[in-house]
């Protein structure tokens, strides 16, 4: 199966203020800046939906937890993505979804009414926000029809090479100079894609024995990222 880019679930571009550097500024200075450490909850489901929630580094992993207690996994957010996306056109009580810091970073929050007077005063970033909407939203249709209709393994190079995207960009036939540190538990990589730890590591070990990656404690060594996108695996 030949990876590319265009068919991840995850978004692409997901600098928001792109473009509008000022805007960016100014919303920065009008927010709190927090430090986030890996696993670090940001705001779980039920929570009063008061505040929106920006990240300026680290990942994030936005998920829903099922009635029998499954994590189901919906975005992975990367710096410059308002975490809580969908909630900015809404005006809802509660959370409807949690949201869990995959690695350290640092965010930016600020009260609702605050940034819907940001998007008021700037009709093309409130364009650009109803714009974005139907985009996840037809993201997370097509990976909902993936997790009924493709395998493990197969969301599993999309994972990770989705993550390791900043130095297969623009480039997928030259390979970094440097391996690719992931600081990510097999157990964090099966919830980002509603699996198993138990079901993924025979993949994992696989992949491993093919020397492009290499498992560790608490973390996974990427030795060839670009093999992710250029070879057909499996």
């Amino acid at each position: 199966m030949e990876l590319r880019m265009k068919d991840l679930f995850f978004e692409d571009d997901h600098d928001f203020f792109k473009g509008y550097a000022i805007q960016k500024n100014y919303f920065i200075k009008q927010s709190q800046q927090y430090e986030i450490q890996k696993n670090d909850i940001l705001f779980s489901e039920g929570d009063a939906d008061k505040y929106c929630y920006y990240l300026l580094s680290g990942v994030v992993r936005v998920f829903q937890t099922a009635d029998c207690g499954k994590e189901l996994g919906m975005y992975i957010r990367f710096p410059g993505s308002f975490v809580d996306f969908s909630d900015l056109l809404e005006d809802l009580p509660y959370k409807n979804t949690s949201a869990q810091a995959v690695t350290a970073g640092s965010i930016c929050v600020l009260p609702n009414p605050k940034i819907k007077e940001i998007l008021d005063q700037e009709k093309e970033l409130f364009k650009r926000t109803a714009a974005w909407s139907c985009r996840e939203r037809r993201l997370l249709e097509k990976w909902c029809l993936s997790l009924a209709s493709e395998k493990v393994p197969g969301r599993l190079l999309h994972l990770l090479s989705t993550l390791c995207r900043g130095a297969l960009a623009d480039a997928v036939d030259k390979i970094p100079a440097e391996p690719l540190l992931l600081p990510l538990t097999q157990t964090q990589l099966a919830c980002m894609i509603n699996s198993t730890q138990c079901t993924i590591n025979p993949y994992l070990r696989q992949l491993q024995e093919e020397g492009v990656l290499k498992l560790g404690r608490g973390r996974i060594c990427i030795r060839n990222p670009a093999m992710l996108l250029k070879n057909s695996i499996y």
